[in-house]
């Protein structure tokens, strides 16, 4: 048996040294222990907590959030920027739930999130998520709702305008939000206590305008969840 381990681990050895996997926040080679991120990339990355204070307000002028919660700043040419377009436009699923494992950790410290009754990822247009495939934010949200024992629940709203990119001026984000969401079955969110989640907030346009349509189903607080925050 002792054998057959050294065997195995020295095959291993070799594996990695003929293929090293690539932490994808800085495409260093990963070491034994390591997964996805390297060591560094990893503790900047657990140690990284902000609040978009601008964004926040901008939210909070018509309709207060109750809570605010970003696990890591976007940080250009950084670890942060590299995972968020591996996970966006690269199909690597697994990023999402390998960082909202961590994420759910630091939620879990959170007094307020044993009162959320369901978490709501945010509606991705049908068409875009064709084209792609799968909706980041809804994967993030399962995967948020597993480690926190929460339901997730993807119906009741929906994204009716196909919007363009948001990679564009900040003073054009707002109009190209504009009503891009509506709500289909008020029921859902009415007198519950929802807490929306998306991948980056950067103005806050998109999750404004999703509180703007829930808050017509009367809902009893809304809080607010990003994974990434500019």
């Amino acid at each position: 048996m002792k054998l057959l381990t050294t065997i195995y681990n020295f095959t291993l050895q070799i594996e990695n040294a003929l293929m090293p996997k690539k932490c994808f926040g800085c495409n260093t080679n990963l070491i034994a222990g390591e997964k996805i991120l390297c060591l560094k990339c990893y503790c900047k990355i657990s140690a990284n907590h902000v609040t978009n204070q601008k964004a926040l307000e901008e939210i909070s002028t018509n309709f207060p959030v109750s809570n605010f919660n970003i696990f890591m700043k976007f940080e250009h040419e950084a670890a942060s920027q590299h995972l968020i377009h591996q996970l966006k436009y690269h199909d690597k699923i697994f990023i999402a739930k390998y960082l909202a494992k961590l994420w759910a950790e630091k939620l879990k410290k959170e007094e307020w999130i044993k009162d959320i009754d369901f978490i709501f990822p945010l509606p991705l247009h049908w068409i875009k998520k064709i084209k792609r495939g799968y909706n980041q934010s809804e994967i993030l949200a399962t995967e948020l709702g597993k480690a926190l024992n929460k339901p997730v629940v993807t119906k009741g709203c929906y994204r009716k305008k196909y919007t363009k990119s948001q990679a564009i001026h900040a003073k054009n984000r707002w109009t190209n939000m504009h009503k891009a969401f509506a709500v289909s079955n008020p029921s859902v969110f009415h007198n519950k206590h929802v807490l929306i989640v998306d991948d980056v907030i950067t103005t806050g346009s998109s999750v404004f305008n999703c509180m703007e349509a829930i808050c017509t189903a009367k809902p009893a607080a809304i809080s607010v969840a990003c994974l990434s925050s500019v």
